[in-house]
């Protein structure tokens, strides 16, 4: 249902190719067709009994994994602006649905999620600080 869903928002409206993401944010996302992810990678937080497979699932191992396929599976402008994380199991990158299909078949990918832009509420005026 969540990929239904990513793929759907993915979809240019039939009169608007401006928008092709929809919701608040899709002037952020660059392309038409394309939505600005979040990939949760699946990392062995060391819990895994001794002898097991013998890969080294730290962040940054499941990560170079992730990004490898990535940078082979996109073009060069676009992979230049994948974010990755130090301490988080997750990339951070702009894509369309096929992408999308792409990642979410991929072993290490937990989910998949909308990135959002966060923005900061400035204290109410009547709030008194001491």
């Amino acid at each position: 249902m969540v990929l239904s869903g990513l793929l759907a928002a993915c979809q240019a409206p039939a009169g608007d190719m401006k928008l092709a993401a929809a919701g608040p944010s899709a002037e952020g996302v660059g392309a038409p067709g394309k939505l600005a992810i979040i990939v949760n990678l699946a990392v062995d937080d060391g819990t895994a009994a001794a002898g097991g497979s013998g890969d080294d699932d730290s962040v940054a191992a499941v990560t170079a994994r992730v990004m490898e396929r990535l940078e082979a599976a996109m073009p060069a402008e676009e992979f230049a602006a994948v974010r990755t994380f130090n301490l988080f199991p997750a990339i951070a990158l702009t894509a369309g649905g096929e992408l999308i299909a792409l990642i979410l078949a991929m072993p290490e990918v937990v989910s998949i999620e909308r990135d959002q832009e966060l923005q900061f509420q400035a204290p109410q005026s009547d709030l008194r600080f001491k």
